[in-house]
């Protein structure tokens, strides 16, 4: 099993760090906990990091790239949502534990937020990124200027606010509140990350200080509404403004100043963690479901479960893979969905 892989280490790094932030939120902390919502642009960066492995690309016909990436987010996702839902309809027959609802099982391959198991909206989020991608990866070449890219990231924060300010109290269903909803937030994180890739320190600082500008008046109107500015998580669903602008700011913040951090890119195991984020993701879901809301143990403790019990598993998993793919190279083709 290769730890490293030929890629770009300090992209890896910060896809594992989304991932450790992702699972930190999962110990289910109080919603008034700072570092509960300190942590939340995890989600923000993971998408901003999709948009710096983009940069540079072409990503061919629409439909094909549509099809390939449909494939490699869906086929992971519903093989371990059958294998998790088969495991426990077995425990529940034996009278182990109780069944899951109908509607959670629909829900979650739905990748609805609720009802569901939770955990695998994130997968609606990519999979909306996914379906722009192309488009976006076009407007960014055809940009030559980073102040484009930081208008245009402007512009479509505008839009979104508009867009929850205008749909959100209609409730016209899910298409709109889950979908619609979803785009240009996240669409705007995904294009910065596009436009930051090749970004120069010094435009890349400029960047830092104008997000920075917008966000700090908001953070004041929000301490003055809710009583602290440490209030993102309130702007998660859809994406709020708010809830963006501190993702953007974050995010932008450690690509700027990866120079200082890439030393630790040499510790391999976070790499392989940043390389492997779907799967981790995944398997940590066995846990997560379980003692999401568990006072039985500590936060800390469900970290550490959360953590290293899916890297051994994953680690196993990836052993498998590569022992599969030397014995039968001919399925090589479908190996490939358990990787990643």
């Amino acid at each position: 099993m290769k730890w490293i892989q030929d890629r770009d280490a300090s992209i890896d790094l910060m896809r594992c760090l989304g991932l450790l932030l992702i699972l930190f939120a999962h110990v289910n902390l109080p919603a008034d906990n700072m570092w509960f919502q300190l942590r939340t642009f995890d989600v923000p960066m993971m998408i901003f990091i999709s948009g710096l492995s983009y940069s540079g690309r072409s990503t061919g016909p629409y439909f094909s790239f549509v099809w390939k990436r449909a494939k490699r987010l869906l086929i992971p996702l519903y093989l371990f949502l059958t294998l998790f839902f088969l495991v426990h309809w077995a425990s529940a027959a034996l009278g182990w534990t109780e069944p899951i609802p109908a509607d959670k099982i629909e829900g979650s391959y739905l990748m609805r937020l609720n009802p569901s198991i939770n955990f695998v909206w994130i997968f609606r989020v990519f999979l909306i990124v996914m379906l722009i991608t192309p488009p976006l990866v076009l407007l960014e070449k055809a940009v030559k200027r980073w102040w484009w890219v930081l208008l245009i990231f402007a512009a479509m924060l505008a839009g979104q606010w508009l867009l929850i300010d205008w749909l959100k109290p209609k409730d016209l269903g899910r298409l709109v509140n889950d979908w619609l909803l979803y785009v240009l937030g996240y669409g705007s994180v995904f294009f910065l990350g596009l436009g930051m890739r090749n970004c120069k320190t010094v435009p890349g600082i400029a960047i830092i200080l104008v997000i920075l500008a917008a966000f700090i008046p908001m953070a004041v109107d929000v301490a003055g509404e809710r009583g602290s500015w440490l209030k993102m998580q309130a702007f998660k669903y859809p994406p709020g403004v708010y809830f963006i602008l501190w993702g953007a700011l974050m995010s932008c913040a450690l690509w700027v100043s990866r120079s200082l951090w890439r030393p630790i890119t040499r510790v391999k195991p976070l790499i392989f963690i940043g390389q492997n984020t779907i799967w981790m993701y995944l398997w940590h879901i066995t846990l997560g479901y379980s003692y999401y809301r568990s006072d039985a143990i500590s936060y800390w403790l469900k970290f550490v479960l959360f953590l290293f019990v899916p890297l051994v598993i994953v680690i196993l998993q990836q052993l498998a893979v590569d022992y599969l793919g030397r014995k039968h190279p001919g399925w090589k083709k479908y190996l490939v969905y358990f990787k990643g």
